[in-house]
């Protein structure tokens, strides 16, 4: 049974802020359309890694249970480990596969681990890290090993049925043990962004039956590879404990304003001050990565199937998130963001929007994934669709015909939201296949409803401040408007919900139990934001 979810991009969508939704005309000029359907002898799996063949997808390892339960013993059974490569044709809607049961046992445990980074170059997958069961030990660890597969050779001898032992390669290298982050390219040169190395038994109440350790770094490096032999090289690390530290995120390849390709980690857990996603993003380039505290991603916040799409007239860029698991819903009867900490699994499908000027905005769109779908899941992007570069497609280049542009498979798909926290409901391994169509409307172009607003206007004094601080502010009147203070990192301190008169306001804060330093306060109105720094100097 097929079933038909349309996403009508230019009609009225909500805009986010941190504190509320303003119902508005959304700028964008497409609409996309989900089809569901499931193939014969393709089983649920979640958190797999994958690659384009010429035959079809490449998937391999994952799970196929749903969400790992509360006691250790049941957290991440041996048994639910995918220890089948699948070969997948979604057009003609065939599966084939083989078992790397008969692989030497250290490359068909890190195959059948969860969560591994991978990366497609040319006709090669490379695989890195995963946590997994490894039977010499009998124990759970995060493997130290870089796999690399050859897909089109794997995928003739799965659909020919003959032996894939000669496909696959590994080497031992203990930087890569690492689960849970992110592998893409620019250029030739690999970057592992986050993660974090896990070994042991799960424990969500931190018994000692595991060590953690978050990799805090973004790591570059290059491949050399022959066709028999590969190793690592032009090896370096970037560090930073504090923005860096996040895992289970997505890292999503951007045209940033400059017109220069990178990515940008959007949220990710956990924070240092509390069991909550990272609601900033961070921007990485070949020259560094910058860290953005002027916009909160507040949907979609685990990783999750999404895409991007690039309107190269308006230089906007456009980040798709299907489902997942996020920290806050919305309240549409009173049109209101409200805070969930137990962070459930969502049926929202959102879209964050980059302009020209480099602001950001999240907007969520009106119809939901039909269940709660999409945690885990991938987007397979299709080849002939109308690419601007690095499974980036290019707007400008669609008719006003739908197109085909890729396909969402797998995923937990959760019958309840909160059933991690509360108990309540169930979840499994999806086998749900999403097609994802494209169609742009007949008017081009976007426009940034950013450029022609005057800021809000904000001031801080005396600066520096050494016991209270001023916060002088003024905007529309009615305006709901969110105050924040933030510390250098952007971890928010303090803030106020105030409502404007549209004169100018103020209030005083007692900053004594601040510790010297350099902080932010930022202002927040539906669309529009504005910030200051102070100087905390105590005499």
């Amino acid at each position: 049974m097929k079933h038909l979810f349309t996403i009508l991009l230019f009609t009225a969508l909500f805009l986010l802020s941190s504190t509320e939704i303003i119902a508005q005309q959304n700028p964008e000029t497409f609409k996309l359309e989900l089809e569901d359907f499931t193939i014969a002898g393709l089983p649920g799996l979640h958190s797999f890694a994958w690659g384009l063949s010429q035959r079809g997808w490449i998937i391999i390892g994952g799970r196929n249970n749903g969400m790992h339960g509360f006691q250790p013993t049941q957290a991440f059974p041996p048994a639910n480990a995918n220890t089948t490569v699948y070969l997948v044709d979604p057009q003609t809607q065939q599966v084939w596969s083989a078992s790397m049961l008969p692989l030497p046992a250290s490359l068909a445990e890190q195959l059948a681990s969860n969560n591994m980074q991978f990366s497609q170059f040319g006709n090669r997958l490379y695989i890195t890290g995963g946590y997994g069961y490894k039977t010499s030990n009998a124990t759970f660890m995060t493997f130290p090993n870089v796999g690399a597969v050859d897909l089109n050779g794997l995928a003739d001898a799965i659909f020919n049925g003959t032996s894939i032992t000669s496909y696959f390669r590994q080497i031992n290298d203990t930087r890569f043990a690492v689960t849970g982050g992110y592998m893409s390219m620019i250029d030739s040169t690999f970057y592992l962004v986050g993660g974090h190395k896990f070994d042991g038994r799960y424990n969500p109440n931190n018994m000692p039956s595991f060590t953690q350790e978050y990799t805090n770094e973004i790591r570059k490096f290059g491949i050399s590879d022959d066709g028999v032999n590969f190793s690592i090289n032009n090896y370096s690390a970037i560090n930073d404990t504090a923005e860096l530290h996040r895992r289970d995120y997505n890292l999503v390849n951007q045209i940033f304003p400059n017109r220069e390709l990178g990515f940008t980690a959007f949220s990710g857990v956990f924070r240092y001050d509390a069991d909550l996603p990272w609601l900033n993003t961070v921007d990485i380039t070949s020259s560094g990565y910058a860290v953005n505290n002027s916009f909160n991603q507040v949907l979609n916040q685990y990783h999750t199937a999404h895409t991007v799409i690039y309107d190269s007239l308006a230089n906007s860029m456009h980040t798709v998130f299907f489902g997942g698991i996020g920290m806050y819903r919305i309240d549409t009867a009173n049109n209101v963001l409200i805070v969930d900490s137990l962070v459930p699994f969502t049926k929202g499908i959102s879209q964050v929007t980059r302009y020209a000027n480099g602001t950001m905005d999240e907007f969520q769109l009106p119809v939901a994934m039909p269940g709660y779908y999409g945690a885990s899941a991938e987007f397979f992007p299709i080849d002939t669709a109308p690419n601007y570069t690095a499974d980036i497609f290019d707007l400008n280049k669609f008719g006003t015909t739908k197109t085909l542009i890729g396909h969402i498979y797998g995923g937990i798909l959760s019958t309840d939201p909160d059933i991690f926290m509360t108990g309540v409901g169930s979840s499994t391994a999806s086998n749900k296949i999403f097609r994802v169509y494209l169609t742009k409307d007949q008017t081009t172009g976007i426009k940034d409803p950013h450029s022609q607003k005057e800021k809000m206007l904000l001031n801080c004094f005396p600066n520096p401040a050494n016991s209270i601080l001023n916060i002088e502010f003024k905007a529309e009147t009615g305006k709901r408007i969110l105050l924040q203070v933030l510390d250098e990192k952007g971890r928010e301190i303090k803030s106020f919900d105030v409502l404007a008169n549209g004169e100018k306001q103020k209030l005083e804060y007692n900053v004594r139990g601040l510790s010297n330093g350099l902080y932010h306060v930022r202002i927040i109105s539906g669309n529009d934001t504005n910030s200051t720094k102070v100087l905390i100097r105590k005499k």
